[in-house]
C-alpha cells in the first residue's frame, strides 16, 4: 500500500492532502451510516490516519453533525497532510480537544472513531496507548476504526496481540491490509468496509498486485441476467453428484441451494435406493437413478451412468456426503476427468484427491475446489496455519501448481487462482459454521456456473453471497440457524448486494433530532 501510494504521488502527481481528503470523505460517509443520532467523537493521533479523522470531522460538521474531536497530541507535533487537515478544521471553527476531555468526549458520544494509529504501529504499544485503548473500549456505543482497530498490527506467527480496540466495524481504505484477517485480531475488527480511494486505475490493475478484497460494487454486474423473456433452461442446470445412506441432507443441500441461486434445474444423481428420500425432501430438484452399491452409495459403478445423463448439465458438484472408500475414489478419478465442464469439488471429493490423485485436477481452470482448513492439510500433506499470510501462501501455492482454482475457507475466505492472483472474503460469521454450510457454498457456486459465470468469478461471487446470507441470519440470533436456513436466505442476500441495507447496531426508538 505504502509503495502504491509513492507511486501515485511519484507518476500521477496526487498529493498526500488529496489522498486524504478522499479518505476523510469515506470516513465521514462510514460514520454518518452508523450514527442516528447524537455526537461523532474522534480519537485522532498525530499521524496520517489522524489526518483523515480530522477530514471526516470537518466534513461532518459541515453537515450540521455534532463532533467532538480528541488529538492525543499537541498541534505542533502534527505534519504534512496532517497539519493540513488541522487547520482546515480550525478554519471551520470546529473545536479540538486535548487528551484531558477524552473521557468527557467519550461519555456524550454516539458513535467514536478510531483514529489513533491506523497501519503506523510497529511492536508493543505503550502503556500511556493502552489506557487509551481501555478508555475507548469502556463505551457502548459502536466503534468505528479507520485503516486498522489502534493495536491490530502484523503479527509473526506466535506472537500475542495485546492491548486493541474493540471495534464494531473497521473501514480498509485501499487496498487490504491482511492482518484484518488473522484470526488473532478478528474479535477486535468487526466488520469490514473496503473502500477504494482514487488511486489511478493502472495502479490498482497492476499484475504486482496479488492481493485484492471482494469490492461490492464490482460485484454486482457479474450478477448473472433475468430478463423477463425467459424460461428454466435460460438458467442453467446443475448436476448434484452427493450424499450417502448416512449423508443423504448433503445432496438436498447442494440442490436446494443452487436453486435458490437461481439457476433452472437441479439433479441429484443417486442410487434407487436414496431416491425416495430426495423427491419428498426437495421435489423441486429432479433425480437421475444410477448404480451404486448395494446400500445406496454411489460407487465407480456410476460413473457412466452420470456421464450418459450429464450431456445437458453446466455444472457440477462433486463431494458432499459422499463417502471416502475405494469405491467413491474411482467415481471421484473417473468423473472428473470425464466430465469437462465447470466443477466444484469439495468434502469426501477432497479426500479422495488428496490419496495420491491431484494429477486428474491438473490443469482445470474451470474446477473449483473449496477445502477448509483441515482438507487443506490432506490435499498439501502440511499444516495449514491459521494466520491469514500463512493461509494466503498456501492457497497461492496450491492453485499454481495444479492450475486449477482454490477456495480455501474458514473467516476471511481465501480465493487464488493459478497465476497467483488472490481475493480475500472480507469478514465472517459463526452462523456459518454450522453442519451443511459448506454444502450450500457448493450449490451457490455450481448455480452461478451453471448461468454463465466461469469459475473463478462464480467462486468469488459465491463466497460473498454466502456470507451476506450468513450475516442476514445473524440478524435474527447468532445462534442456532441451520444450513437450509442459509440456503432459503439466499435471494435476500443477492438483493443485499444489489441494494445494501443500512444497517446499525442498535434500534433506539428515540431518534430526536441532535
Amino acid at each position: 500500500m505504502r509503495a502504491i501510494e509513492e507511486r501515485a504521488f511519484k507518476e500521477y502527481g496526487l498529493t498526500a492532502e488529496e489522498l486524504m481528503e478522499a479518505a476523510g470523505e469515506a470516513v465521514a460517509v462510514a460514520a454518518s451510516v452508523l450514527r442516528r443520532r447524537g455526537s461523532v467523537c474522534f480519537v485522532c493521533g498525530k499521524g496520517n490516519n489522524g489526518g483523515d479523522g480530522l477530514v471526516a470531522a470537518r466534513l461532518l460538521a459541515s453537515q450540521k453533525i455534532p463532533v467532538d474531536v480528541v488529538l492525543l497530541a499537541s498541534p505542533g507535533e502534527l505534519s504534512g497532510a496532517a497539519k493540513t487537515a488541522y487547520d482546515r478544521l480550525r478554519k471551520a471553527n470546529v473545536t479540538v480537544k486535548s487528551a484531558k476531555s477524552l473521557s468527557q468526549s467519550l461519555g456524550r458520544a454516539h458513535v467514536v472513531v478510531d483514529c489513533i494509529l491506523g497501519t503506523g504501529v510497529r511492536g508493543p504499544l505503550t502503556s500511556e496507548l493502552a489506557v487509551v485503548i481501555d478508555m475507548v473500549n469502556s463505551v457502548t456505543v459502536p466503534i468505528l476504526a479507520v485503516d486498522l482497530p489502534t493495536g491490530v498490527r502484523e503479527l509473526g506467527p506466535n506472537e500475542p496481540l495485546g492491548p486493541a480496540i474493540f471495534a464494531y466495524g473497521t473501514v480498509s481504505l485501499g487496498l487490504p491490509k491482511l492482518c484484518l484477517l488473522d484470526e488473532r485480531c478478528l474479535d477486535h475488527v468487526g466488520h469490514i468496509v473496503p473502500l477504494p480511494l482514487s488511486f489511478p486505475p493502472a495502479l490498482l490493475e497492476d499484475d504486482s498486485i496479488k492481493v485484492n478484497w471482494y469490492n461490492d460494487p464490482e460485484l454486482v454486474p457479474m450478477l448473472p441476467a433475468r430478463p423477463m423473456i425467459s424460461n428454466k433452461g435460460d438458467f442453467g442446470r446443475v448436476g448434484i453428484v452427493a450424499g450417502s445412506p448416512e449423508c443423504a441432507g448433503a445432496a438436498l443441500l447442494c440442490a436446494r441451494a443452487a436453486l435458490r441461486t437461481g439457476c433452472g434445474l437441479a439433479t441429484i444423481f443417486t442410487t434407487a435406493a436414496l431416491n425416495p428420500i430426495y423427491k419428498l425432501g426437495l421435489p423441486e430438484a429432479t433425480t437421475v437413478i444410477v448404480p451404486g452399491s448395494a446400500d445406496g452409495r454411489l460407487t465407480g459403478e456410476s460413473v457412466s451412468g452420470i456421464l450418459a445423463a450429464a450431456g445437458n448439465i453446466d455444472a457440477m458438484v462433486l463431494g458432499p456426503g459422499l463417502g471416502t472408500t475405494e469405491a467413491q475414489e474411482t467415481l471421484v478419478n473417473q468423473l472428473i476427468a470425464g466430465f469437462t465442464r465447470p466443477m466444484v469439488v469439495d468434502a469426501d471429493a477432497l479426500t479422495c484427491l488428496s490419496r495420491g490423485n491431484l494429477k486428474t485436477i491438473s490443469g482445470r481452470k474451470d474446477i473449483v475446489l473449496t477445502p477448509h482448513p483441515g482438507e487443506m492439510a490432506r490435499l498439501t500433506g502440511k499444516p495449514v496455519a491459521p494466520f491469514q499470510p500463512d493461509r494466503i501462501a498456501a492457497a497461492r501455492e496450491f492453485a499454481r501448481i495444479h492450475g486449477c482454482n482454490l477456495l480455501l475457507k474458514g473467516a476471511g475466505t481465501v480465493l487464488a487462482r493459478p497465476d497467483e492472483q488472490v481475493y480475500l472474503n472480507s469478514g465472517g460469521t459463526p452462523v456459518l459454521a454450522t453442519a451443511g454450510s459448506g454444502d450450500v457454498l457448493c450449490g451457490i457456486i455450481a448455480s452461478f456456473c451453471a448461468q454463465g459465470l466461469t469459475t473463478w468469478k462464480a467462486a468469488m461471487l459465491g463466497a460473498r453471497i454466502h456470507l451476506l446470507a450468513g450475516l442476514l441470519e445473524s440478524d435474527a440470533s447468532p445462534v442456532g440457524a441451520l444450513a437450509s436456513e442459509i440456503a432459503d436466505t439466499i435471494p435476500y442476500a443477492i438483493s443485499e448486494l444489489q441494494d445494501p441495507r443500512r444497517t446499525v447496531p442498535y434500534d433506539d426508538e428515540d431518534d430526536e433530532a441532535p
